[in-house]
C-alpha cells in the first residue's frame, strides 16, 4: 500500500492494550517503520525496564523515555507504540500530536489485567503484585492518565482480543482521516 499519511503514528495506551502488537501489524500495512519506544530505550540503556526502574528509578527512566521521544521526529513514516505513561510526562502528548497522528487504543480494565496477569511480558509498574491488586492498580493508573489519553487525535475501542482485527480497525480510521 502506498504511503499516505505524511506523519508519523504514535499508539498511546495503557500497558497491555497491544500498542506493540498492533503496531507491528499495522506498521507493515502501511509500510511504515515500526519502533517500539520501550525496546528502544532497552538497547541504549542495555538494560530492560525493570533493571531501569530497579537500579536507577523511574524519574530516570522518564527522561530516557522523553529522549527517545523526542528523537522520533527526525524519523520518517514510522509507527511508534509509546509506553503506556509516555503521553503523561513531559507535555508529551502535545508533542506528539504536533509531531505527528495519536491514536488512542482503549481496553477495559479486566482485558489489560487479564494480558498482565498472563504474563505477555514484564511491565515493571506491575513488579511485586499479585494478580488480586492488578485490576484496582489499572483502575487507579486509568483514572491518572486518562485525561492525556483523550487527547488523542482517534480512539479505537478494544473490544477483543484479536490484534489482527484492531489493526484493521485502525487502519479503516487512518483512511478516513487521509
Amino acid at each position: 500500500m502506498p504511503n499516505k499519511f505524511a506523519k508519523n503514528i504514535y499508539l498511546i495506551g495503557m500497558p497491555g492494550a497491544g500498542k506493540s502488537s498492533v503496531g507491528k501489524k499495522l506498521a507493515k500495512v502501511l509500510d511504515y517503520t515500526f519502533i517500539d519506544l520501550d525496546a528502544r530505550i532497552e538497547g541504549q540503556e542495555k538494560l530492560t525496564l525493570s533493571e531501569i526502574f530497579a537500579s536507577k528509578g523511574e524519574a530516570y527512566f522518564r527522561e530516557a523515555e522523553h529522549q527517545c521521544l523526542l528523537q522520533t521526529e527526525h524519523e520518517q513514516s514510522a509507527l511508534i507504540a509509546t509506553g503506556g505513561g509516555t503521553p503523561c510526562y513531559f507535555n508529551q502528548m502535545e508533542w506528539m500530536n504536533e509531531h505527528g497522528l495519536t491514536i488512542y487504543l482503549e481496553a477495559a480494565p479486566q482485558l489489560l489485567t487479564d494480558r498482565i496477569v498472563s504474563g505477555e511480558s514484564k511491565r515493571p509498574l506491575f513488579d511485586g503484585k499479585n494478580p488480586e491488586e492488578i485490576l484496582p492498580f489499572i483502575m487507579q493508573l486509568l483514572e491518572a492518565r486518562k485525561h492525556c489519553y483523550e487527547q488523542a487525535k482517534l480512539k479505537i475501542k478494544i473490544p477483543v482480543n484479536d490484534f489482527q482485527t484492531i489493526a484493521t480497525q485502525a487502519l479503516q480510521l487512518l483512511n478516513q482521516e487521509a
